[in-house]
C-alpha cells in the first residue's frame, strides 16, 4: 500500500512561514499537527495533583539535567579525541530519556505527565538541539512531535493504571502487578512506535520507512529496556524505601556506555566524507552475508561502482565541492539499493554493494537501478553551480556472484573490479558481469549483464 502525497500549500513569506514543517507532504503537517493537538488536549485532562506528585516530577527532572550534563562532559571529551563534528554532537542520545519518561507515566497524573515531557524536551532543546539548529531552518518539528508522542504514549500507560486499579505503593506480593507492568510497558512501546512510524511514512508516503523501523530489533530491545528501568525506578520511588532508586545510578551509567560504545562503533565504521561503510567496515559486513548465504544456500552478488569523469568536478570546482558532491552521491546510491544490501565506499570515487539473495537477472536489475540513480543526480546544488550548469555524471558498473564466480569476498570483490575494468574500457556508463565460464562477449548498455570470461 502506498499513500499518495499531495504538495504542501504555500505559506506567507514570514517567520513562521519558513518552518521546515511545511516542506512536508500535506498530509504529514495535517497529522503531525492533530498528533500535537490531541497530546496537548491530553495533557489537560482534570485529576488531583498531590505535593508528592510535584516532589517526583522535580526529582526526575533534576536526575535527567544531571545526566545530561555529565553526557555533555563526556561528548566534549569524545570529540576532542575524534573525528566528528561539533554539528554531530550525540549528547542527546547517551541519555536514556525512555527511563524517564516512562517513569513519570507510571507514577504522575495526565498534566504533570504532559508538562514534564515538555520539560524534558525542552531542556534537551535549550541545551543540546538549539545550539547546532535554527528552528527556521532546521525541523524542530520534530522535537515537538517526539513530545507529543511521549505524552500521549504516557497517557495511555496512565490509562492501564486507572483501568487495572494499579498501586505501586501496595508493593508485588503476586503476580497481577508484574503482569501488569509489562502490560504497560507494551502499550508505551506500541503507541509511540505507531505514531512516529506513521509520521515518517506520511513524510515519505510510503510504508516502507514504517517496515524498516518495524525490523530494526536492536533498536527495539534497547527501547524494551530504558522502559523496564524506568517502570522499576517507578516502583521504587512509590515504594516505602524510596532511596532504594538510588541503586538505579549504576545501570543508568552502564547503560549509557553501552549507547556510548554502539555510537562509537558506528563512528569507526563510517566513511568520513559519505557516511557510508568504510571498507574495512563494508568488508567484514559482506563476509557475514557470505557466511549467511552459505548457510541459506541463496546467491550473493558484489557490484563494484565507479563514478565516470568524476576528476571534473575536482578540476572544475575544488577538492570540497568534490567532497559533497561524493555525499550527494552516496545518498543516491543508498536510495536506489535495497533495504538489506550494504553499500561503502572503497576508495576516491568508487564504491562497493554487497547483495544478498540475488541471481543474475537481480543483480542486472539493481545494477540498472545503481546507473540510473547516478543519472538522475542534480549537483547544482552541492556545487554552487547555476541550474543547468551542473555536470551531469554516469557510473560504470562490475558485478560477480557467488556461488558461480568465486567463494570468498576477496576473489568475489577482485572479478567484480576486473569486470568494471572491462566496462570502463568499453565506454562509459555501462555494466560488465565477471562469469567463471567462457561467454560471448557482448559488452552493453547499464542493466544488461555482459559476461566476462
Amino acid at each position: 500500500m502506498t499513500v499518495t502525497a499531495s504538495a504542501p500549500p504555500r505559506r506567507p513569506a514570514t517567520a513562521m512561514g519558513t518552518w521546515a514543517l511545511w516542506t512536508l507532504p500535506t498530509p504529514a503537517i495535517v497529522y503531525v499537527l492533530a498528533v500535537d493537538a490531541v497530546a496537548f488536549g491530553v495533557a489537560l485532562l482534570p485529576g488531583p495533583i498531590r505535593r508528592a506528585d510535584l516532589a517526583v516530577a522535580a526529582l526526575l527532572l533534576a536526575v535527567f539535567v544531571l545526566q545530561h550534563e555529565a553526557a555533555l562532559t563526556a561528548e566534549r571529551s569524545r570529540l576532542r579525541v575524534s573525528s566528528a563534528q561539533a554539528g554531530q554532537n550525540e549528547a542527546a542520545y547517551l541519555v536514556p530519556t525512555t527511563v524517564y519518561t516512562m517513569a513519570t507515566a507510571m507514577l504522575l497524573p495526565p498534566l504533570l505527565i504532559g508538562l514534564s515531557a515538555v520539560a524534558l524536551y525542552g531542556y534537551r532543546w535549550a541545551r543540546i538541539t538549539r545550539p547546532r539548529l535554527d528552528l527556521h531552518k532546521g525541523p524542530g518539528y520534530r522535537m515537538t512531535f517526539n513530545c507529543a508522542s511521549v505524552v500521549l504514549a504516557g497517557a495511555a500507560v496512565w490509562t492501564v493504571r486507572q483501568v487495572t486499579g494499579l498501586q505501586l505503593a501496595d508493593g508485588m506480593t503476586n503476580l497481577q502487578p508484574v503482569l501488569t507492568l509489562a502490560i504497560a510497558i507494551a502499550v508505551y512501546a506500541i503507541v509511540q512506535f505507531g505514531l512516529v512510524a506513521a509520521a515518517v511514512s506520511a513524510a515519505a508516503g510510503s510504508l516502507t520507512p514504517a517496515r524498516t523501523m518495524a525490523r530494526a530489533l536492536c533498536h527495539h530491545g534497547m527501547e524494551i529496556s530504558q522502559l523496564s528501568i524506568g517502570a522499576l525506578a517507578a516502583f521504587l520511588l512509590a515504594s516505602p524505601s524510596p532511596w532504594l532508586a538510588v541503586l538505579l545510578a549504576p545501570m543508568l551509567w552502564l547503560f549509557t556506555q553501552a549507547i556510548l560504545v554502539s555510537r562509537l562503533q558506528a563512528e569507526a565504521a563510517a566513511d568520513s566524507a559519505t557516511g557510508l561503510l568504510n571498507a574495512a567496515a563494508w568488508h567484514r559486513r559482506a563476509g557475514t552475508e557470505l557466511q549467511r548465504a552459505r548457510r541459506r544456500g541463496a546467491g550473493l552478488g558484489v557490484l563494484v561502482i565507479d563514478i565516470d569523469a568524476f576528476r571534473q568536478i575536482n578540476n572544475a570546482f575544488g577538492t570540497r565541492a568534490g567532497d559533497r558532491a561524493l555525499a550527494h552521491i552516496a545518498h543516491g546510491l543508498s536510495a536506489a539499493v535495497r533495504e538489506d544490501d550494504a553499500i561503502g565506499r572503497m576508495h576516491g570515487e568508487e564504491f562497493v554493494v554487497v547483495a544478498p539473495c540475488v541471481d543474475a537477472t537481480d543483480l542486472a536489475e539493481l545494477s540498472s537501478r545503481i546507473t540510473g540513480a547516478v543519472r538522475q543526480l542534480d549537483f547544482a546544488a552541492v556545487l554552487g553551480a547555476e541550474a543547468g550548469t551542473a555536470p551531469t555524471l554516469t557510473a560504470s558498473v562490475g558485478t560477480s556472484i557467488w556461488p558461480a564466480d568465486a567463494d570468498s569476498v576477496d576473489e568475489l570483490l577482485a572479478h567484480a573490479d576486473a569486470a568494471l575494468r572491462v566496462a570502463k574500457i568499453s565506454a562509459d556508463d555501462r555494466t560488465d558481469h565477471h562469469a567463471s565460464a567462457p561467454h560471448q562477449r557482448d559488452t552493453s548498455p547499464s542493466g544488461d549483464l555482459s559476461p566476462t570470461p
